[in-house]
């Protein structure tokens, strides 16, 4: 396989994982909200251990600032996690 061919099926396999985001994801217009007003909890109960871990930390440290950046990294966090499962999908039906 060449390097053309190589650097075609990733970008294709990078579309088919761009379509299938919006599918798996499962975050709603609230989350943000949530996130604002539980903060690290919100986080923990969605198994976000490493951004509960960070706001944590930030809203122990600077109070304000934790309320902050809660809302700004939910939608992140879910878009990654809908990543991950859009990945494992077409690896599954690659096989």
């Amino acid at each position: 396989m060449t390097s053309a061919e190589i650097i075609a099926t990733e970008r294709h396999r990078s579309a088919q994982i761009d379509e299938l985001v919006e599918h798996y994801r499962a975050d709603s217009r609230w989350s943000v909200l949530w996130a604002f007003l539980l903060g690290p909890i919100y986080f923990a109960w969605h198994g976000f251990w490493g951004r509960a871990a960070v706001t944590l930390v930030v809203c122990l440290l600077f109070p304000i600032v934790g309320l902050i950046v809660a809302p700004l990294i939910v939608r992140a966090g879910w878009r990654e996690r809908a990543e991950k499962r859009a990945d494992r999908a077409l690896t599954l039906n690659g096989i």
